[in-house]
Protein backbone atom coordinates (compact mmCIF):
# COMPACT_ATOMS: atom_id res chain seq x y z
CA UNK A 1 0.00 0.00 0.00
CA UNK A 2 1.39 3.34 -1.19
CA UNK A 3 1.65 5.58 1.76
CA UNK A 4 4.44 7.77 3.15
CA UNK A 5 5.39 8.63 6.84
CA UNK A 6 7.48 11.84 6.18
CA UNK A 7 4.55 14.74 6.18
CA UNK A 8 6.73 16.77 3.53
CA UNK A 9 6.26 13.91 0.73
CA UNK A 10 2.50 13.41 1.05
CA UNK A 11 0.97 15.35 -1.58
CA UNK A 12 -2.05 17.56 -0.92
CA UNK A 13 -5.28 16.64 -2.57
CA UNK A 14 -5.47 20.15 -4.60
CA UNK A 15 -2.15 19.41 -5.83
CA UNK A 16 -2.80 15.54 -6.68
CA UNK A 17 -5.88 16.64 -9.08
CA UNK A 18 -3.38 19.49 -10.59
CA UNK A 19 -1.13 16.63 -12.76
CA UNK A 20 -1.32 14.90 -15.41
CA UNK A 21 -2.27 11.31 -15.40
CA UNK A 22 1.06 10.74 -16.82
CA UNK A 23 3.17 12.52 -13.69
CA UNK A 24 0.30 10.85 -11.49
CA UNK A 25 2.26 7.57 -11.10
CA UNK A 26 5.65 8.73 -10.11
CA UNK A 27 4.22 11.23 -7.82
CA UNK A 28 2.40 8.32 -5.68
CA UNK A 29 5.82 6.53 -5.85
CA UNK A 30 7.32 9.34 -3.78
CA UNK A 31 4.68 9.22 -1.65
CA UNK A 32 4.56 5.30 -1.41
CA UNK A 33 5.85 3.26 1.27
CA UNK A 34 4.61 -0.42 2.92
CA UNK A 35 1.78 0.36 5.31
CA UNK A 36 2.26 -1.31 8.44
CA UNK A 37 0.87 -4.89 9.07
CA UNK A 38 -2.14 -3.93 11.69
CA UNK A 39 -3.25 -1.59 9.15
CA UNK A 40 -6.02 -3.04 6.72
CA UNK A 41 -6.04 -3.43 2.74
CA UNK A 42 -8.05 -1.09 1.53
CA UNK A 43 -9.72 -1.76 -2.08
CA UNK A 44 -11.86 0.44 -4.29
CA UNK A 45 -14.87 -1.12 -6.21
CA UNK A 46 -16.29 0.48 -9.39
CA UNK A 47 -19.66 -0.95 -10.59
CA UNK A 48 -23.16 0.43 -11.65
CA UNK A 49 -24.33 -0.18 -7.91
CA UNK A 50 -28.12 0.71 -8.50
CA UNK A 51 -28.70 -1.96 -11.70
CA UNK A 52 -28.93 -5.24 -10.97
CA UNK A 53 -25.49 -6.85 -12.26
CA UNK A 54 -24.14 -4.15 -10.19
CA UNK A 55 -26.39 -5.13 -6.83
CA UNK A 56 -25.30 -8.87 -7.27
CA UNK A 57 -21.74 -7.99 -7.64
CA UNK A 58 -21.29 -6.00 -4.72
CA UNK A 59 -23.05 -8.43 -2.77
CA UNK A 60 -20.43 -11.00 -4.34
CA UNK A 61 -17.62 -8.68 -3.23
CA UNK A 62 -19.68 -8.30 0.38
CA UNK A 63 -19.59 -11.89 1.02
CA UNK A 64 -16.18 -12.09 0.07
CA UNK A 65 -14.99 -9.45 2.60
CA UNK A 66 -16.75 -11.83 5.05
CA UNK A 67 -14.68 -14.56 4.28
CA UNK A 68 -11.38 -13.13 4.20
CA UNK A 69 -11.72 -11.24 7.32
CA UNK A 70 -13.66 -14.38 9.18
CA UNK A 71 -10.26 -15.17 10.48
CA UNK A 72 -8.57 -11.61 10.94
CA UNK A 73 -8.07 -11.78 7.10
CA UNK A 74 -5.53 -12.38 5.14
CA UNK A 75 -1.87 -12.13 6.75
CA UNK A 76 -3.59 -10.86 9.90
CA UNK A 77 -4.47 -7.91 8.09
CA UNK A 78 -8.49 -6.89 7.56
CA UNK A 79 -9.70 -6.23 4.00
CA UNK A 80 -12.14 -2.84 3.24
CA UNK A 81 -13.83 -1.74 0.34
CA UNK A 82 -14.31 1.73 -0.80
CA UNK A 83 -17.33 1.35 -2.91
CA UNK A 84 -17.95 4.06 -6.36
CA UNK A 85 -20.57 4.35 -8.43
CA UNK A 86 -19.55 4.03 -12.85
CA UNK A 87 -22.90 4.72 -13.80
CA UNK A 88 -21.79 2.01 -16.34
CA UNK A 89 -20.89 4.69 -17.84
CA UNK A 90 -17.15 5.45 -19.55
CA UNK A 91 -16.54 9.04 -18.33
CA UNK A 92 -17.73 8.39 -15.29
CA UNK A 93 -15.63 5.72 -14.90
CA UNK A 94 -12.71 7.41 -15.76
CA UNK A 95 -13.39 10.01 -12.78
CA UNK A 96 -14.04 6.68 -10.87
CA UNK A 97 -10.46 5.73 -11.34
CA UNK A 98 -8.77 9.00 -11.06
CA UNK A 99 -10.26 9.30 -7.92
CA UNK A 100 -8.95 5.69 -6.72
CA UNK A 101 -5.85 6.40 -8.31
CA UNK A 102 -5.35 9.58 -6.08
CA UNK A 103 -5.86 8.32 -2.95
CA UNK A 104 -2.55 6.73 -1.75
CA UNK A 105 -4.77 4.36 0.56
CA UNK A 106 -6.26 1.91 -2.16
CA UNK A 107 -3.67 -0.43 -3.07
CA UNK A 108 -6.02 -2.14 -5.70
CA UNK A 109 -9.35 -2.16 -7.78
CA UNK A 110 -12.37 -4.70 -8.13
CA UNK A 111 -14.23 -3.13 -11.22
CA UNK A 112 -14.89 -2.48 -13.85
CA UNK A 113 -17.81 -4.71 -14.75
CA UNK A 114 -18.55 -3.63 -18.47
CA UNK A 115 -16.19 -3.51 -21.10
CA UNK A 116 -17.23 0.47 -21.57
CA UNK A 117 -16.42 1.57 -18.74
CA UNK A 118 -13.30 -0.33 -18.52
CA UNK A 119 -11.75 0.62 -21.24
CA UNK A 120 -12.36 4.23 -20.14
CA UNK A 121 -10.83 3.43 -16.84
CA UNK A 122 -7.55 1.29 -17.82
CA UNK A 123 -5.43 3.87 -19.22
CA UNK A 124 -6.04 5.94 -15.48
CA UNK A 125 -5.06 2.54 -14.04
CA UNK A 126 -1.93 2.17 -16.10
CA UNK A 127 1.08 1.97 -13.69
CA UNK A 128 -0.87 3.36 -11.05
CA UNK A 129 -2.98 0.83 -9.54
CA UNK A 130 -4.05 -2.66 -10.18
CA UNK A 131 -7.69 -3.15 -11.47
CA UNK A 132 -9.40 -6.98 -11.47
CA UNK A 133 -12.06 -6.70 -13.67
CA UNK A 134 -14.62 -9.52 -13.19
CA UNK A 135 -16.32 -9.30 -16.09
CA UNK A 136 -15.23 -7.51 -18.87
CA UNK A 137 -14.90 -9.10 -21.76
CA UNK A 138 -13.95 -6.83 -24.85
CA UNK A 139 -10.95 -7.44 -27.13
CA UNK A 140 -9.51 -3.92 -27.15
CA UNK A 141 -8.84 -4.46 -23.64
CA UNK A 142 -6.12 -7.31 -24.87
CA UNK A 143 -2.32 -6.45 -23.47
CA UNK A 144 -3.74 -2.65 -23.02
CA UNK A 145 -1.88 -2.32 -19.76
CA UNK A 146 -0.28 -4.78 -17.51
CA UNK A 147 -2.05 -3.15 -14.99
CA UNK A 148 -5.26 -4.28 -15.55
CA UNK A 149 -6.15 -7.88 -15.43
CA UNK A 150 -9.52 -9.81 -16.04
CA UNK A 151 -10.91 -13.07 -15.01
CA UNK A 152 -12.78 -13.74 -18.22
CA UNK A 153 -11.20 -14.59 -21.12
CA UNK A 154 -12.03 -11.78 -24.52
CA UNK A 155 -15.21 -12.35 -26.81
CA UNK A 156 -12.57 -13.14 -28.93
CA UNK A 157 -11.38 -16.16 -27.20
CA UNK A 158 -14.81 -17.21 -26.37
CA UNK A 159 -15.95 -16.57 -29.72
CA UNK A 160 -13.52 -18.79 -31.30
CA UNK A 161 -13.86 -21.31 -28.69
CA UNK A 162 -17.59 -21.89 -29.43
CA UNK A 163 -17.02 -21.71 -33.60
CA UNK A 164 -14.31 -24.86 -32.88
CA UNK A 165 -16.67 -26.49 -30.89
CA UNK A 166 -19.16 -26.57 -34.08
CA UNK A 167 -15.98 -26.83 -36.66
CA UNK A 168 -15.62 -30.84 -34.87
CA UNK A 169 -19.67 -31.31 -36.80
CA UNK A 170 -19.11 -30.50 -40.34
CA UNK A 171 -22.15 -31.55 -41.44
CA UNK A 172 -23.95 -28.33 -39.52
CA UNK A 173 -25.83 -25.76 -41.06
CA UNK A 174 -25.06 -22.82 -39.59
CA UNK A 175 -26.60 -19.36 -39.01
CA UNK A 176 -25.27 -16.63 -37.01
CA UNK A 177 -27.65 -13.49 -35.50
CA UNK A 178 -25.52 -10.84 -33.52
CA UNK A 179 -26.61 -7.70 -31.76
CA UNK A 180 -25.48 -4.59 -34.08
CA UNK A 181 -23.20 -3.75 -30.80
CA UNK A 182 -19.64 -3.89 -30.05
CA UNK A 183 -20.06 -7.05 -28.06
CA UNK A 184 -22.38 -8.85 -30.77
CA UNK A 185 -20.47 -7.56 -34.04
CA UNK A 186 -17.01 -8.97 -31.92
CA UNK A 187 -18.36 -12.42 -30.67
CA UNK A 188 -20.12 -13.15 -33.83
CA UNK A 189 -16.74 -12.31 -36.02
CA UNK A 190 -14.49 -14.63 -33.47
CA UNK A 191 -17.24 -17.60 -33.78
CA UNK A 192 -16.94 -17.32 -37.68
CA UNK A 193 -13.14 -17.70 -37.52
CA UNK A 194 -13.45 -20.26 -34.94
CA UNK A 195 -15.75 -22.11 -37.39
CA UNK A 196 -13.68 -21.95 -40.17
CA UNK A 197 -16.44 -21.94 -42.98
CA UNK A 198 -18.80 -19.41 -43.95
CA UNK A 199 -22.26 -19.99 -42.29
CA UNK A 200 -25.28 -20.47 -44.15
CA UNK A 201 -26.35 -16.80 -43.21
CA UNK A 202 -25.37 -14.42 -40.98
CA UNK A 203 -27.44 -11.28 -39.87
CA UNK A 204 -27.11 -8.15 -37.60
CA UNK A 205 -30.34 -7.71 -35.28
CA UNK A 206 -31.08 -4.01 -33.13
CA UNK A 207 -30.83 -3.95 -29.86
CA UNK A 208 -34.21 -3.60 -29.03
CA UNK A 209 -34.86 -6.36 -31.72
CA UNK A 210 -37.11 -4.00 -33.90
CA UNK A 211 -37.47 -5.29 -37.86
CA UNK A 212 -36.83 -9.01 -35.57
CA UNK A 213 -39.31 -10.88 -38.07
CA UNK A 214 -38.09 -10.69 -41.47
CA UNK A 215 -34.63 -11.90 -40.50
CA UNK A 216 -35.87 -14.51 -38.88
CA UNK A 217 -38.05 -15.49 -42.12
CA UNK A 218 -35.48 -15.05 -44.32
CA UNK A 219 -32.60 -17.43 -41.50
CA UNK A 220 -35.43 -20.28 -41.35
CA UNK A 221 -35.48 -20.47 -45.11
CA UNK A 222 -32.33 -21.44 -45.51
CA UNK A 223 -32.76 -24.29 -43.37
CA UNK A 224 -30.30 -24.04 -40.24
CA UNK A 225 -29.57 -27.00 -38.05
CA UNK A 226 -27.71 -24.55 -35.33
CA UNK A 227 -28.43 -20.90 -34.72
CA UNK A 228 -25.56 -19.25 -32.65
CA UNK A 229 -26.40 -15.96 -31.18
CA UNK A 230 -24.68 -13.05 -30.25
CA UNK A 231 -25.75 -10.44 -27.85
CA UNK A 232 -27.77 -9.43 -24.77
CA UNK A 233 -30.41 -6.91 -24.63
CA UNK A 234 -32.46 -8.09 -27.03
CA UNK A 235 -32.14 -12.14 -25.71
CA UNK A 236 -35.75 -12.77 -24.77
CA UNK A 237 -37.42 -11.81 -27.85
CA UNK A 238 -34.98 -13.24 -30.01
CA UNK A 239 -35.59 -16.53 -28.40
CA UNK A 240 -39.43 -16.47 -28.82
CA UNK A 241 -39.07 -15.53 -32.49
CA UNK A 242 -36.28 -18.58 -33.14
CA UNK A 243 -38.53 -20.80 -31.40
CA UNK A 244 -41.61 -20.05 -33.06
CA UNK A 245 -40.10 -20.80 -36.40
CA UNK A 246 -37.45 -23.29 -35.63
CA UNK A 247 -38.74 -24.91 -32.52
CA UNK A 248 -36.56 -28.06 -32.68
CA UNK A 249 -33.22 -26.24 -33.89
CA UNK A 250 -30.55 -26.09 -31.53
CA UNK A 251 -29.62 -22.69 -30.50
CA UNK A 252 -25.95 -21.68 -29.11
CA UNK A 253 -25.29 -18.35 -27.83
CA UNK A 254 -22.71 -16.47 -25.87
CA UNK A 255 -22.66 -15.29 -22.09
CA UNK A 256 -24.83 -12.49 -23.16
CA UNK A 257 -27.67 -14.73 -22.70
CA UNK A 258 -26.50 -16.39 -19.45
CA UNK A 259 -29.46 -16.16 -16.78
CA UNK A 260 -32.57 -16.22 -20.01
CA UNK A 261 -33.41 -19.50 -17.87
CA UNK A 262 -35.05 -17.09 -15.52
CA UNK A 263 -37.35 -15.43 -17.68
CA UNK A 264 -37.86 -18.25 -19.89
CA UNK A 265 -38.11 -22.37 -20.61
CA UNK A 266 -35.51 -22.50 -23.15
CA UNK A 267 -35.37 -25.99 -25.00
CA UNK A 268 -32.31 -27.13 -26.98
CA UNK A 269 -30.30 -24.07 -25.52
CA UNK A 270 -26.71 -24.24 -24.69
CA UNK A 271 -24.90 -21.14 -23.08
CA UNK A 272 -20.94 -19.88 -22.53
CA UNK A 273 -20.98 -19.09 -18.76
CA UNK A 274 -18.50 -18.33 -16.53
CA UNK A 275 -20.56 -19.58 -13.51
CA UNK A 276 -23.77 -21.44 -12.79
CA UNK A 277 -25.63 -21.84 -9.95
CA UNK A 278 -26.41 -25.84 -10.96
CA UNK A 279 -22.44 -26.69 -11.69
CA UNK A 280 -22.31 -29.54 -9.34
CA UNK A 281 -18.27 -28.91 -8.03
CA UNK A 282 -18.82 -28.45 -4.27
CA UNK A 283 -16.88 -25.17 -4.27
CA UNK A 284 -20.01 -23.52 -6.06
CA UNK A 285 -22.63 -25.55 -4.02
CA UNK A 286 -21.29 -24.05 -0.78
CA UNK A 287 -21.19 -20.47 -2.23
CA UNK A 288 -24.22 -20.73 -3.21
CA UNK A 289 -25.63 -22.08 -0.44
CA UNK A 290 -24.21 -19.63 1.62
CA UNK A 291 -24.64 -16.60 -0.76
CA UNK A 292 -28.23 -17.62 -1.06
CA UNK A 293 -28.85 -17.81 2.50
CA UNK A 294 -27.24 -14.06 3.30
CA UNK A 295 -29.37 -12.93 0.19
CA UNK A 296 -32.13 -14.52 -0.03
CA UNK A 297 -31.78 -15.10 -4.32
CA UNK A 298 -29.34 -17.72 -6.22
CA UNK A 299 -26.05 -16.02 -7.16
CA UNK A 300 -25.39 -14.89 -10.76
CA UNK A 301 -22.23 -14.66 -12.51
CA UNK A 302 -22.03 -11.53 -11.79
CA UNK A 303 -22.09 -12.29 -8.33
CA UNK A 304 -19.95 -15.24 -8.33
CA UNK A 305 -17.03 -13.37 -10.54
CA UNK A 306 -17.14 -10.45 -8.45
CA UNK A 307 -16.90 -12.88 -5.39
CA UNK A 308 -13.59 -14.33 -6.56
CA UNK A 309 -12.04 -11.48 -7.75
CA UNK A 310 -12.22 -9.92 -4.34
CA UNK A 311 -11.03 -12.80 -2.91
CA UNK A 312 -8.01 -12.52 -5.39
CA UNK A 313 -7.41 -8.98 -5.04
CA UNK A 314 -7.46 -8.97 -1.22
CA UNK A 315 -4.69 -11.75 -0.97
CA UNK A 316 -2.65 -10.05 -2.90
CA UNK A 317 -2.67 -7.10 -1.76
CA UNK A 318 -2.05 -8.39 1.64
CA UNK A 319 1.09 -10.08 0.90
CA UNK A 320 2.01 -7.13 -2.03
CA UNK A 321 2.12 -4.65 0.42
CA UNK A 322 2.15 -1.62 -1.81
CA UNK A 323 0.33 -0.92 -5.73
CA UNK A 324 3.48 -2.09 -7.11
CA UNK A 325 3.58 -5.40 -4.95
CA UNK A 326 -0.33 -5.81 -5.18
CA UNK A 327 0.41 -5.97 -8.94
CA UNK A 328 3.17 -8.68 -8.87
CA UNK A 329 1.47 -10.75 -6.23
CA UNK A 330 -1.82 -10.52 -8.33
CA UNK A 331 0.31 -11.96 -11.69
CA UNK A 332 1.77 -14.51 -10.19
CA UNK A 333 -1.08 -15.94 -8.07
CA UNK A 334 -1.00 -19.69 -8.25
CA UNK A 335 -3.96 -20.25 -6.15
CA UNK A 336 -7.33 -21.96 -5.66
CA UNK A 337 -8.37 -21.95 -2.37
CA UNK A 338 -12.15 -21.08 -2.14
CA UNK A 339 -12.35 -20.10 -5.85
CA UNK A 340 -16.10 -20.52 -7.81
CA UNK A 341 -15.00 -19.83 -11.25
CA UNK A 342 -11.81 -21.31 -11.80
CA UNK A 343 -8.14 -20.87 -11.07
CA UNK A 344 -6.37 -17.51 -10.14
CA UNK A 345 -3.98 -17.61 -13.15
CA UNK A 346 -2.83 -15.13 -15.31
CA UNK A 347 -0.46 -14.10 -18.18
CA UNK A 348 2.34 -11.03 -17.62
CA UNK A 349 -0.66 -9.02 -19.85
CA UNK A 350 -3.50 -9.81 -17.12
CA UNK A 351 -5.51 -12.32 -19.48
CA UNK A 352 -6.59 -15.35 -17.61
CA UNK A 353 -5.38 -18.82 -18.07
CA UNK A 354 -5.99 -22.20 -17.40
CA UNK A 355 -9.91 -21.57 -17.78
CA UNK A 356 -11.57 -23.91 -20.27
CA UNK A 357 -15.03 -23.01 -21.30
CA UNK A 358 -18.14 -23.97 -19.66
CA UNK A 359 -21.63 -24.52 -21.44
CA UNK A 360 -24.74 -24.73 -19.51
CA UNK A 361 -27.35 -26.81 -21.92
CA UNK A 362 -30.70 -25.90 -20.15
CA UNK A 363 -32.24 -29.26 -21.12
CA UNK A 364 -32.07 -30.53 -17.90
CA UNK A 365 -29.81 -27.60 -16.27
CA UNK A 366 -26.69 -29.14 -16.59
CA UNK A 367 -23.18 -28.46 -16.76
CA UNK A 368 -20.07 -29.36 -18.35
CA UNK A 369 -16.56 -27.94 -18.47
CA UNK A 370 -15.46 -28.07 -22.28
CA UNK A 371 -12.09 -28.39 -23.77
CA UNK A 372 -12.28 -26.96 -27.15
CA UNK A 373 -9.30 -27.70 -29.88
Amino acid sequence: MRHSAPSDLQPTTATMRSVSRYALPALLALAGCRAPADRPVTLGAAGPWELPVGIMARRGIELALADLNADGGPGGRRVVVKFRDDGNDGATAARVARDFAEDPAVVGVVGHLASTPMLAAARVYHESVAALTPTATSPELDGMSPWVVRLLPSDSVTGERLGALVRARPGARVAVLYENTAYGRGLAESFVRGLGREPVSIDPIAVDASGLDPIIRRLAAGDPTLVFVAGNASRVPVYRALRTALPSVPLLAGDGWAGIDDHLAPTATTIAVGFSPVDPRPEVQRFVAAFTRTYGVRPDAFAALAYDATLALGRAAAAGGDREGTRRALLTLADEAGYVTGPMRFAATGEPTGRDARLLAIDGRTLRAVRTP
